[in-house]
């Protein structure tokens, strides 16, 4: 299982969030929180230099977006025109 940050539009709420992929690459899910840098006594410069920088990595990629219809996700990425079932997790590498 993978992940990576993603520019999400869940039901018109923008945000950067984490988004799970299963072995064959595609979304099986995301967090519906925003994700933020935090500095504190624990982490160092370097650190919230790196999360920064996977943001921008995220903002370069295309958006993907979300919608829930009878209790399913669907997802697509910007700019496609359909939307694909959300697959069940799957935790095989």
């Amino acid at each position: 299982m993978s992940w990576n940050y993603r520019v999400i539009n869940c039901e018109n709420s923008f945000y950067i969030g984490e988004v799970y992929y299963n072995k064959n690459g595609k979304p099986h899910s995301f967090t519906d929180a925003v994700v933020c840098a935090v500095y504190d006594e624990e982490a160092d410069k370097e650190g919230l230099e790196e999360e920064l920088k996977r943001f921008n990595e995220a903002a370069e990629k295309p958006m993907l977006v979300f919608k829930k219809e009878n209790d399913k996700y669907f997802w697509k990425e910007e700019g496609d025109e359909k939307f694909e079932l959300m697959e069940k997790m799957d935790y095989e590498d």
